[in-house]
């Protein structure tokens, strides 16, 4: 009887731990809005970011103020986390963006962001190298405290069985269903945008501007192509142009297409 006790509690186990590996990818899982963002602005902009991603950093502030450009009733901006798998603290820095929005009920995330990317080269691979993961918990807390979060409550809620793991991996198997490759990784109304992280809000408004009914003006491409003969030039996005085949059309945000 013991042992057959034994199997079935064994067995119930990896069952429990089973299902507990295995994460549900939501339809539309809830990222980080900015700046009380209205679900009725014509514009939602999605930008998955890892916030060790040095792309990420340059093309942060820029976003910041893309959305300030438009206003909230407008354009409705929404970070998403996708911590890289070659970036060692990337999963960790994600996690901790959850807890930082948990305990200070949205205040402080963006802070926390801006932060972390203003400190990234603390938490580039090199830098961490022999550093134990502890003492990059207590670096990540210490900018947390920054932020405006206690940097203890914040150090307790930094672990595997808190609720903000899952919600890191949830975000990140999202952002997968949505073939996101890379970061930063951004959408307008659920269209993929092959944005340059170096991109200005004059580039932005560019894509942005005809969406909303405003003069559609053809984009500036920072590379001029001479097309072979029989094909024609594609500015489909600010610096993206390419040749399209005879048959072929150039579509805004797409490029050549039939």
């Amino acid at each position: 009887m013991a042992t057959i006790l034994y199997v079935l509690v064994s067995a119930l186990t990896a069952l429990l731990a089973l299902v507990k590996a295995q994460v549900p990818i939501p339809s539309r899982p809830q990222g980080f809005p900015y700046n009380q963002s209205s679900c009725q602005a014509p514009i939602h902009l999605e930008v998955f970011v890892d916030l060790i991603c040095s792309d990420c950093k340059h093309a942060f502030p820029t976003i910041l103020e893309v959305a300030d450009h438009y206003g909230s009733e407008m354009l409705n901006l929404n970070i998403l986390m996708f911590p890289l798998p070659y970036h060692r603290v990337a999963y960790l820095a994600a996690q901790g963006t959850f807890v930082v929005d948990s305990l200070s009920k949205g205040n402080a995330t963006y802070k926390w962001m801006k932060t972390m990317f203003d400190n990234q080269d603390k938490f580039e691979d090199f830098e961490i190298f022999d550093t134990t993961q502890k003492d990059v918990i207590n670096s990540l807390a210490k900018y947390a405290g920054m932020s405006g979060v206690d940097s203890e409550e914040f150090k307790a809620h930094l672990t595997q069985s808190d609720p903000s793991a899952y919600e890191a991996v949830i975000q990140w198997k999202y952002g997968c269903s949505r073939t996101v490759s890379g970061t930063p990784f951004p959408y307008i109304n659920g269209v993929f945008v092959d944005a340059y992280p170096t991109w200005t809000l004059k580039d932005w408004q560019q894509v942005i501007d005809p969406l909303l009914g405003y003069d559609n003006k053809k984009y500036k491409s920072f590379n001029q192509m001479s097309c072979p003969s029989g094909q024609s030039e594609c500015q489909y996005l600010p610096g993206k142009t390419a040749c399209c085949l005879a048959g072929e059309h150039c579509i805004p945000n797409v490029g050549c297409r039939c």
